[in-house]
């Protein structure tokens, strides 16, 4: 959520059509629920309205109803050994899915080869111990 409550993004798993910009557009991959529902029909509402501005900001604190809520679909392809990323503005929804956007703004896709190795061996043992003072409660 922005500071100034203009917009919120949350986190969704998308089908396979995630991050491609040709084609059908994707839907949500689980179910959503009455947050969620509201939050389109609110963008919907948006949309015939005032349009999108939201990420240029006025600094100005925006009530619930004004506030527009995008979703960070991702999807996590095998067989092209990629992760695919888009953030999108929800438009409609079909029964608990997601199927219709009003924008996508489409992502780089993060390769499988490509990572980073963390260690996370600790050859020192007084790094491992972890030790809490619990003082005795006094019997009043």
């Amino acid at each position: 959520m922005h500071p100034t409550n203009s917009h919120a993004v949350a986190i969704s798993s998308g089908t396979s059509q995630t991050g491609i910009a040709n084609g059908p557009p994707p839907r949500t991959k689980t179910p959503k629920g009455p947050a969620t529902s509201r939050a389109v029909k609110r963008n919907a509402q948006l949309s015939l309205g005032q349009g999108t501005g939201v990420f240029a900001g006025t600094g100005a604190e925006v009530d619930d109803k004004d506030r527009e809520t995008w979703i960070l679909l991702h999807y996590f392809d095998v067989d092209a050994e990629e992760i695919r990323l888009e953030l999108s503005s929800p438009l409609t929804m079909e029964g608990k899915q997601i199927t219709a956007w009003r924008e996508r703004i489409i992502l780089a896709p993060f390769d499988f080869a490509t990572h980073v190795e963390i260690n996370f061996t600790n050859d020192r043992e007084d790094d491992l111990a972890i030790d809490i003072d619990v003082p005795r409660r006094r019997a009043d």
